[in-house]
């Protein structure tokens, strides 16, 4: 059963591989846009208009494929979803980006002309301030040419302002998940309790980065982050939802999800091509095997029978829906079961 069932993969696996797109090109992408405003319409509690759903749809898409090549497969990376209330706007950053005040945008622009390729930071889990612990860190801070100080709550402002004499950014409130992102993209430590830090030790907290720029989101203020080689980038999400920011950064996630899952299986990309007829003729004109005929048979009987169930449900109208997608996804997976279990109780009996 196991020789016959690695076998059937590699026969199926041919064939959806015969199917595939050769490469990503232009309709594909204008189909995957598609698809995805047609997922987002679906959420009416987003209440955005054509124009900003073409937007969004667009920024999700772009941000996907600008994180893949040929010679690194498809990998999108880590994708951190900043969700603001207020006019609609929507932008795919690389990077991490944090919120800063005036001061802070100013101390940025000043610094960004001393920056190199390996610049470092710190990154602080608790409150700080000008204590006695931290005035020594500080001597060694500046001893190892730290130039970003980002701390997940508040930072004292009589520190900011010794941070800044010493020409050292910092940041404060970013949050747990920024603080995570941030973590990601420059292999950083946390320093969790400075009490318990060793002062002749803080190069192993020590973060690293390629540059950070100021940019302007529909009227804030905000620090990018970038690290290069690293597959880190932000989509900006800025609408009036009733359902508050927590519903619309899912309703994102599941987007880049779903652009994603159809990137890694271009086979099931939606368009005028009948996906199961054409793999159904491929299967049945590629074995000879008795045996074989009987298990791709089982596979083919299931799958068409699949295909006449949605057929019935419209979804061969709407070849471009989400809905449409699972289903065939599904399809696969339900006729794969169905050879398993013919298999495993022995109902494929050879004439």
């Amino acid at each position: 059963m196991t020789e016959n069932l690695i076998e059937f993969k590699d026969i199926l696996q041919e064939a959806l591989n015969s199917l595939k797109f050769s490469s990503a090109g232009v309709l594909n992408i204008a189909s995957l846009q598609y698809s995805l405003k047609n997922l987002l319409l679906r959420e009416p509690a987003l209440m955005l208009s054509t124009e900003s759903l073409n937007k969004l749809s667009f920024e999700i898409v772009k941000g996907v494929f600008s994180k893949f090549g040929v010679d690194e497969g498809f990998n999108i990376g880590h994708v951190y979803i900043h969700v603001r209330n207020g006019c609609e706007y929507f932008s795919m950053i690389n990077g991490v980006i944090c919120e800063v005040d005036d001061n802070t945008g100013n101390l940025i622009k000043c610094a960004i002309p001393k920056l190199n390729i390996h610049n470092k930071m710190l990154l602080f889990a608790e409150s700080i301030s000008e204590s006695d612990s931290f005035m020594l860190t500080l001597n060694e801070m500046l001893h190892n040419d730290i130039k970003l100080v980002i701390c997940q709550k508040k930072i004292s402002d009589s520190l900011k302002v010794i941070l800044r004499r010493n020409n050292i950014v910092a940041v404060e409130r970013i949050g747990l998940e920024v603080a995570k992102s941030i973590e990601q993209i420059t292999s950083c430590a946390p320093i969790c309790n400075l009490n318990s830090l060793e002062i002749n030790n803080i190069q192993a907290y020590v973060g690293y980065f390629s540059t950070f720029n100021l940019q302007n989101l529909n009227g804030s203020n905000y620090i990018v982050i970038e690290k290069k080689g690293c597959s880190v980038s932000t989509l900006y999400v800025s609408c009036r939802s009733f359902s508050g920011s927590s519903y619309t950064k899912k309703i994102c996630s599941d987007s880049i999800k779903f652009v994603y899952s159809m990137i890694t299986t271009p086979y099931l990309l939606p368009g005028p091509i009948v996906f199961e007829e054409k793999l159904i003729h491929y299967l049945k004109n590629k074995v000879r095997d008795e045996l074989m005929t009987e298990i791709i048979s089982v596979f083919c009987h299931t799958l068409n029978e699949i295909k006449i169930a949605y057929k019935d449900s419209k979804c061969d109208q709407i070849e471009s829906s989400w809905d449409c997608y699972h289903i065939k996804r599904n399809a696969l997976i339900y006729s794969i079961d169905g050879v398993i279990n013919c298999l495993s109780i022995g109902m494929i009996v050879r004439n």
